[in-house]
Parts: structure tokens; C-alpha cells; sequence
């Protein structure tokens, strides 16, 4: 039983550090925090390039009834967060979703978000001429994001 959790932890591990490439947009380093009983909203956290330029602009989930993008900002000393309706990538940079700046919310979660499961996420893109791409991805979930 013990072997089993190793096993299944180390294989999330390594599923966290591989990228996932669909289309002009590479995701990587990408983890979903865990939580607590009880706690209705979880995050998820990744890095996405594009070779294009063009947009997150839907994100569904396996593990709560909605997802939300989100920013975090400082203002006036007060940290702020706000719902995005997109999340613009630049072609050729690396876009960061991490705790603290962007993310992704996980809202009304099915169930607690434990450590060795994971989260499957559909992500929707659209670039400037309308052109749409969708990458589906495994997720692990993680405390905190280790390399």
C-alpha cells in the first residue's frame, strides 16, 4: 500500500516537471496547491509559451464546477484580485501563473484537492485571426511546486 502512494507520488513528480505542447502552446512546470476539508476554492499554477501570439480565454476542470483566471495585484498595501476574461500570451515569452500574480481559481471543488491526485484541465485559446486551440492536461497536486 505504502509502495503504491511512492509510486503514484514520484510519477506526479515527474508529470509536473515534463511540458505539455499542443498546437503553438507549450504549458510546463504546472501544479494545482492542495487543500484543506472544507475549503471551497483551490488554484492552479503553470507557466504557458506560445510561438503566436494569442489568449487563454476559457479553462475548465475535473475537480470543481468552475474556473476562473485571476491577478494579483498590490495596491495601496492592500493585495487585490480580480477575475480576468483572458489571459494574453506574447510569442515567444513565457506567461507565469504562480501564487501571488496570476492563476487560475478552482471554484465550488467537487471534493478536497489531495496530494498525489491530480486535476485534469481542458485549456482554450484564441489568437488574433480567431483561430482557436485547445490543450488538455494532467495536473498533479502538490503542496508547493518543486523542481
Amino acid at each position: 500500500m505504502l509502495l503504491n502512494r511512492i509510486v503514484t507520488v514520484c510519477l506526479f513528480a515527474l508529470i509536473s516537471l515534463s511540458s505539455y505542447a499542443d498546437g503553438n502552446v507549450i504549458v510546463s512546470k504546472a501544479w494545482v496547491k492542495a487543500t484543506v476539508p472544507g475549503q471551497p476554492v483551490g488554484a492552479a499554477y503553470m507557466r504557458l509559451q506560445s510561438d503566436i501570439d494569442t489568449k487563454l480565454v476559457a479553462v475548465e476542470n475535473d475537480a470543481s464546477d468552475k474556473t476562473e483566471m485571476h491577478s494579483m495585484t498590490m495596491n495601496d498595501g492592500v493585495m487585490q484580485m480580480r477575475a480576468l476574461e483572458n489571459i494574453a500570451l506574447v510569442a515567444g515569452k513565457q506567461t507565469k501563473l504562480e501564487p501571488g500574480g496570476l492563476h487560475l481559481m478552482l471554484l465550488s471543488l467537487k471534493k478536497p484537492l489531495q496530494v498525489g491526485e491530480s486535476v485534469t484541465f481542458t485549456l482554450h485559446f484564441k489568437n488574433g485571426n480567431g483561430s482557436e486551440n485547445t490543450t488538455r492536461i494532467t495536473v498533479p497536486i502538490q503542496t508547493s511546486y518543486t523542481e
